[in-house]
């Protein structure tokens, strides 16, 4: 549910930013390229640092900053009001930290659903995973379209971030963001038990 709502903010952000950044930044291409660029940027500093980050801080302490990061970053995005240096730096700064939030949270809750589903139902826990999360990144763009449309850019982008923002809520309720450390999974099957059983 919580990478679902992610999904679904992000799709909308994604979507209206584009379209924001030229009609009412008036951002260049060079420019708009840069600031969607440093997501991945972002990406790639999240992924490297997230074992480091999670000896230091701990399981859920680390998955806490991650969707932080993820959810609130996006927000630096409605501060610019053109298309200048500082602009540029704020908007390359709230895309930045959303992928540096995304790469940690999917390292350590990608390692963390592997290692509490048993195997006999790994793959389908993936699957169903992953439809969830797949579908909601249109729904949240053709929300966002609708939106935009409907209300305009600025509007539209204010809520898409507001939505985005919604993951934080878990925090306050999961158990995962208590963890210390990645829990013990389950103890693999033997094979001549599964065998047993299955006749």
């Amino acid at each position: 549910a919580q990478s679902t709502a992610l999904n679904v903010g992000f799709g909308a952000v994604s979507t209206l930013y584009t379209v924001y950044a030229i009609r009412t930044l008036h951002l260049s291409p060079d420019k708009l390229g840069i600031t969607i660029g440093s997501l991945a940027v972002g990406s790639l500093i999240g992924a490297l640092a997230a074992a480091r980050v999670g000896r230091a801080l701990g399981m859920g302490r680390t998955m806490a900053v991650s969707i932080i990061g993820v959810s609130a970053s996006p927000a630096l995005l409605l501060i610019p009001r053109s298309a200048s240096l500082v602009a540029l730096l704020v908007l390359s700064a709230g895309w930045l930290g959303h992928g540096f939030g995304i790469a940690m949270w999917n390292v350590n809750t990608i390692t963390l659903r592997q290692a509490l589903t048993p195997m006999r139902v790994l793959a389908r826990m993936n699957a169903t995973y992953r439809m969830l999360l797949f579908g909601a990144l249109p729904a949240g763009a053709l929300a966002g379209g609708l939106l935009g449309d409907v209300l305009g850019l600025r509007s539209a982008l204010e809520l898409g971030v507001i939505a985005l923002a919604t993951p934080i809520l878990w925090l306050f309720f999961s158990p995962v963001f208590r963890l210390t450390e990645m829990p013990v999974g389950p103890e693999p099957e033997d094979a001549a038990a599964k065998g047993a059983r299955d006749d």
